[in-house]
């Protein structure tokens, strides 16, 4: 007896392909192709030591053209970084991310192509590309077109990308806007992404939603070793740093007294400086401005301490 030829009708299991964020933690990138769907979930550059950075100017692993949409979990370089360079090799689908998400990737790819095009020029300057003239990864134009790609969709609520294939956002507590994804194929399989998970109790954040199951999960696992600390609040981390031990936090405007140099002073001793620049990205930014805003009223901060964060995330933070 011969056996029944399999049914044309019935969808194939999809395949799962991982095009970053293995063997690193940088460059996140994770194709989901099925019969009739192509979904790359985040789309990241790769940062860190130069063989990593090498690898963004290599060509995307499949036709940029054929990836029918991208889905981004939150607005950090190694998860939307590199959005302008697959526009470039031909990408033009919907950017599905929460709205919130899609306004700070306009502060970050903008940024980026800058840093980008000042990197080329000092390389002219100094003679270190081997392209004469050298060659931005991409630059504000690339970064226009891809920004007219983005298509915010409503967090909690399930939206069809394409026929059979539906995608619901989670709040995922990480930064502004950042989300868990839950995917359901057009075979009726589900697969949920992580993308970078926050913690209860952020002053601006609501916590990440609880994981309400998949057939697969793709986990991302940074910080997977260890546990956060349960007493970390933003005024204890700022006041441990600028002086060890703190001085009281009781509710009255405190000086910090007592203890050796903290941290922060330790470091600037030497160098004679007077100030530190702190460089963070979006939502670490509105997690210490909070904490300054709290230790200031409760604590004396050192004079020569003179907080200052960057000024167009924070003022739509508020």
């Amino acid at each position: 007896m011969s056996e029944a030829a399999p049914n044309p009708a019935t969808p194939r299991p999809a395949l799962l392909s991982f095009l970053g964020g293995v063997g690193t933690v940088t460059g996140s990138k994770f194709l989901v192709e099925s019969d009739h769907a192509r979904i790359l979930l985040d789309c990241g550059l790769f940062q860190g030591f130069a063989t990593l950075r090498r690898r963004n100017r290599e060509r995307f692993a499949r036709d940029a053209a054929d990836v029918d949409a991208v889905v981004v979990t939150h607005a950090h370089l190694d998860h939307c970084g590199y959005l302008p360079r697959l526009v470039r090799q031909g990408f033009r689908g919907p950017i599905l991310t929460s709205a919130h998400t899609a306004r700070l990737a306009g502060i970050v790819l903008r940024d980026s192509a800058r840093l980008q095009m000042e990197a080329a020029r000092h390389a002219d300057e100094h003679g270190w590309s081997k392209h004469r003239p050298a060659k931005p990864l991409y630059d504000d134009s690339d970064v226009e077109k891809t920004l007219a790609f983005l298509d915010p969709v409503p967090v909690g609520e399930e939206v069809e990308i394409m026929a059979g294939t539906r995608l619901t956002l989670h709040h995922g507590g990480h930064i502004l806007g950042s989300a868990w994804v839950h995917l359901t194929l057009e075979d009726g399989h589900t697969l949920a992404t992580s993308g970078d998970l926050g913690r209860p109790g952020h002053p601006l954040l609501p916590p990440p939603e609880p994981f309400s199951g998949a057939d697969t999960l793709l986990m991302e696992s940074t910080y997977g070793d260890r546990h956060h600390d349960q007493e970390w609040s933003p005024p204890t981390a700022i006041a441990t740093t600028t002086r060890s031990p703190p001085g009281r936090l009781d509710g009255r405007r405190t000086p910090l007294r007592g203890g050796r140099p903290g941290p922060l002073r330790q470091a600037l001793r030497p160098t004679g400086a007077s100030c530190a620049a702190l460089a963070l990205p979006p939502g670490a930014r509105e997690s210490v401005r909070e904490g300054l805003e709290d230790t200031m009223s409760t604590t004396r901060l050192p004079d020569d301490l003179l907080p200052r964060v960057g000024a167009e995330s924070l003022a739509y933070a508020r």
